[in-house]
């Protein structure tokens, strides 16, 4: 984190202020909790056992399970039991990798590079790509998306241009396989932890298309999660 001075962010922004408002935000669900809905252990095959489900309890429904506009407790809760990100929060709070196996920082703070593991699949056995972490960030900062949290992703040169619908794609943003490079227009010190939100998940474009532009794991088609468990 830095100090208020810091000239990387906007007036208002201190980087130790959003710093630790991502580790609050992502922290507390770090650990399994409660959901009103059953979850099952994932495999490729997507299949089922008694010791891979587990069935728990919420005090309320969460109010939405998007990665791009998720943002209260209770669907963080569940989200990020069910979705990986290229980074996470474990218990005892501090950052590690989960879907990257490699995470390059320049020493400027201001491009990111990231690798993701051979063995990244979703739950019907699609592996996890670059190009699917690029839509998820892309469909976040679209103005239709409604996400809350997309401001967090405007130190990605070319995202600006892109919410605002000047440019088809953020240029800031290069995937390729299973390699995604990031170009910042600022030195950013804690973009790695920007990476744990689920405004960066990866999303597929088949899973989308098939549910009229919606992500919905509660009530959409077979919609597949990337993460330790599925919805049931």
């Amino acid at each position: 984190s830095s100090d208020a001075s810091d000239e990387r962010l906007k007036p208002g922004f201190p980087a130790c202020t959003l710093d630790g408002m991502i580790r609050r935000f992502l922290i507390f669900s770090a650990v399994l909790t409660a959901a009103s809905i059953a979850i099952s252990g994932c495999t490729p095959s997507g299949s089922d056992s008694d010791r891979g489900r587990l069935s728990i309890h919420l005090n309320s429904e969460p109010v939405t399970l998007d990665p791009s506009r998720v943002e209260d407790g209770l669907g963080i809760r569940v989200i990020v039991n069910v979705m990986d990100g290229l980074m996470t929060f474990n218990s005892r709070g501090e950052l590690e990798k989960r879907l990257a196996k490699s995470l390059e920082i320049s020493p400027d703070f201001r491009k990111v590079k990231a690798v993701i593991r051979d063995d990244a699949v979703w739950s019907d056995g699609v592996p996890v790509d670059a190009s699917q972490i690029e839509l998820g960030i892309e469909r976040a900062l679209r103005p239709e998306s409604g996400s809350k949290l997309s401001g967090l992703l405007q130190w990605i040169d070319g995202a600006e241009e892109y919410r605002s619908g000047k440019a088809k794609r953020v240029s800031g943003i290069r995937a390729s396989g299973k390699t995604i490079e990031f170009r910042l227009t600022k030195p950013i010190s804690f973009f790695d932890q920007v990476l744990a939100l689920p405004i960066t998940y990866p999303l597929r474009k088949d899973v989308l298309e098939a549910n009229s532009g919606k992500w919905d794991p509660l009530r959409g088609k077979n919609v597949p999660t990337d993460g330790a468990y599925r919805i049931r």
